[in-house]
């Protein structure tokens, strides 16, 4: 988690300082630290998202319009 915050602070200005402050900043900004988490990790998409969060849940749908493949995205750290 600590890398994390690291990563946020250094690629986008946030600085949370902890757990508490990382957590308000996920709920207050819920499609932007989806996508850091989705940059963060790195994922690899066939085709791109185009739309973070398509409604709040229930029913939310996320990475609208992405194609991942699971096996790529479990094996692919490993394969570097």
């Amino acid at each position: 988690m600590m890398a994390y915050m690291a990563w946020l602070e250094e690629n986008n200005g946030l600085e949370l300082n902890d757990y508490h402050a990382l957590w308000e900043w996920s709920v207050s900004h819920v499609p932007e630290s989806w996508e850091s988490v989705w940059e963060f990790f790195g994922i690899q998409a066939s085709r791109p998202y185009t739309e973070i969060l398509r409604r709040r849940m229930p029913g939310a749908q996320w990475f609208m319009g992405s194609q991942l493949n699971y096996a790529e995205q479990v094996f692919c750290k490993h394969c570097e």
